[in-house]
C-alpha cells in the first residue's frame, strides 16, 4: 500500500505504532482502525502480495514458537469465516476440520491461507467471505 501511494510513511508509522501497543492486530487492522484505509483495500491489497501457496510448506518456519492461543479478534473472524464458508457451501465440515489441523502446523497462518494453500477455496472466495464477516449476524 505503500508502494502504490495508498497510504504515506506516516501513516504507516502510526500504524506499526498502533501494532506495537496492541500485537494481536494486523498492520492492515490497525490501518483500518487508524482511518487511513478501508477492509476493502486491505483485502485487495493482501491478493496483490505474492501468495503463500508459492511458499514451500513442507516444514515449518524457521524461529516460530508455538503460539499460546488465537488472539480474540483473530479467533472470532475465523469462526465467522468458517460459518460463512460452511453456510455457502464452500466447505464440508471436514475440511474446515482439515484446515484448522493445518493451520495450526504453521503458527500464525491466516485461517483463510490455510484453506487456500489445501485448495478447499480460492482468494476471490476467501475475499468475498471476509467481507461478509464485517456484517453483523
Amino acid at each position: 500500500m505503500l508502494q502504490g501511494k495508498i497510504i504515506n510513511q506516516e501513516q504507516l508509522h502510526r500504524a506499526l505504532d498502533y501494532q506495537k501497543e496492541n500485537p494481536e492486530i494486523r498492520v492492515g487492522v490497525a490501518l483500518a482502525k487508524l482511518g487511513f484505509v478501508d477492509i476493502k483495500t486491505i483485502v485487495k491489497a493482501l491478493a496483490q502480495q505474492k501468495p503463500l501457496i508459492q511458499q514451500d510448506f513442507s516444514t515449518p518456519p524457521k524461529q516460530e514458537s508455538p503460539t499460546e492461543g488465537t488472539p480474540p479478534e483473530q479467533s472470532k473472524i475465523m469462526s465467522r469465516l468458517g460459518e460463512i464458508l460452511l453456510m455457502d457451501n464452500v466447505i464440508t465440515h471436514d475440511e474446515l476440520r482439515k484446515a484448522l489441523e493445518y493451520q495450526q502446523k504453521y503458527p500464525g497462518m491466516m485461517f483463510g491461507q490455510s484453506l487456500i494453500n489445501l485448495g478447499f477455496a480460492d482468494k476471490k472466495t476467501i475475499s468475498k467471505a471476509l467481507l461478509k464477516t464485517r456484517q453483523p449476524t
